[in-house]
């Protein structure tokens, strides 16, 4: 590997790690103020929220794309340093590309975590639930440290915005730290990559990000504030679920973050962190160094979010499509009918996404064409134009798949975008995409 196409790919694995370090940095004070705006115009509040919770279901996209997009580029990774091919000029591109990704990404993040930072301040004392209407009260304290008493009653209108954007405060950080276990298990399995790019002397920003990693492990109070929040968010839910009529529990956007929450595999682990393996990360980080046991531990981590999240992308699924599985026969009967370039439209209303997102049509592809199909492509010089198309793909935008004509000649026919980019693929693995 070229010593350039070193510092490349050490400033992308940095700032990986940089891009999760937003959810785990210090509080910023406590506002009171911002209480007594939020009681004195909630309506208005109110669309504030949805406002920002539109732009908030964009950067979880966008997040949970990454996520899957920072395996894909480790497995990439891993593929070349063990084999004899080289990086390319495309291959540094897409890593460059990447990187101004990751971290744009992380600052949309970190925006929602600064919205919301008053509910999870250590001067804040929150009581759930209450009969009370939901209300803000600030208490002196003796010597002069002033504290914050927050009443949420879940059955009015103030109390559910509360609540709303307390668990939009925590799906934004729980994003951060499972992007963060995510890549670091690549990172750590990877014993040549260790050896190659080595996070703390690469890249300032990647050391940064080690020490602030290392902060909220050992500082105890700031472990402690993360989770008497996960847990007052557990409190809630389990409000909902004794009361599934109440207005709060059939609430769109309420079920949307309870899925990204549900769905967090540091919303489940932290509160049973033990200090002796908080104590053992903060070394590990602390030394550059990984154990056996801190790599279980974000593979742990990486196998539950692939459970909840369907390979760790994150595109929850209440169940598969009506046309997953549909017999050979069927299809054949199907693309038989299909013409080159015609287009596919399919609804996806089991992804939960979809449930938040305007459009009619979750899922649009363009049919290329089968093996059958060759001849109709070479009559519209379609098939003739097919090796230019794909040295422009490679060249310019860092393809490195099979060959086009190839593709359609093994019935690799349906042209989509997914998240992992432009894909020719069966028409099997397109109906349930």
């Amino acid at each position: 590997m070229k010593p350039v196409l070193n510092r490349a790919v050490a400033l992308l694995i940095a700032s990986l790690c940089v891009f999760a370090s937003g959810g785990l940095s210090a509080q910023q004070p406590i506002n009171a103020s911002y209480f007594r705006q939020v009681e004195a115009q909630a309506a208005q509040r109110y669309d504030q929220f949805e406002e920002r919770f539109r732009e908030f279901i964009r950067v979880v996209d966008d997040s949970l794309a990454l996520r899957r997009d920072a395996i894909g580029l480790f497995t990439a990774l891993h593929a070349k340093l063990s084999g004899e091919s080289h990086f390319t000029a495309a291959n540094q591109r897409s890593l460059q590309a990447n990187l101004e990704r990751y971290r744009q990404n992380r600052a949309d993040l970190e925006a929602i975590l600064d919205a919301y930072s008053a509910y999870s301040s250590e001067d804040v004392i929150i009581e759930f639930p209450t009969a009370e209407p939901s209300s803000s009260e600030d208490i002196e304290r003796f010597l002069g440290f002033d504290e914050t008493a927050l009443l949420i009653n879940p059955a009015d209108d103030l109390g559910r915005l509360m609540i709303l954007e307390i668990k939009m405060w925590l799906a934004a950080k729980l994003l951060l730290f499972d992007n963060y276990v995510v890549v670091l298990v690549r990172y750590l399995k990877n014993s040549e990559l260790r050896r190659q790019f080595d996070l703390v002397n690469v890249d300032p920003e990647g050391k940064r990000f080690l020490v602030s990693m290392t902060e909220e492990l050992s500082d105890l109070d700031k472990y402690k504030r993360t989770v008497s929040m996960v847990r007052l968010v557990q409190e809630i839910q389990e409000y909902e679920r004794s009361n599934p009529a109440s207005e709060l529990a059939r609430d769109k956007d309420d079920a949307y973050l309870d899925a990204l929450i549900e769905g967090s595999y540091a919303y489940h682990r932290i509160p049973v962190l033990t200090a002796m393996e908080r104590e053992e990360i903060v070394g590990a980080i602390g030394r550059n160094e990984f154990h056996d046991d801190v790599i279980n531990l974000t593979d742990a981590a990486t196998y539950e979010l692939s459970k909840f999240f369907g390979n760790a992308i994150g595109l929850y699924e209440e169940r598969k499509g009506k046309l997953y599985g549909m017999p050979g026969e069927q299809q054949d009967r199907v693309t038989a009918k299909l013409q080159p370039l015609d287009i596919l439209f399919e609804k996806t209303p089991f992804r939960l996404t979809d449930l938040f997102i305007p459009g009619h049509w979750g899922h649009v592809a363009i049919w290329v064409g089968d093996r059958d199909a060759i001849p109709e492509l070479k009559r519209l010089g379609v098939w003739q134009e097919l090796p230019r198309i794909e040295a422009e793909a490679r060249s310019n935008f860092g393809y490195d798949g099979p060959s086009f004509q190839a593709a359609i000649e093994s019935n690799h026919g349906v042209l989509e975008a997914l998240r992992t980019g432009v894909e020719l693929n069966t028409f099997a693995r397109c109906i349930n995409n």
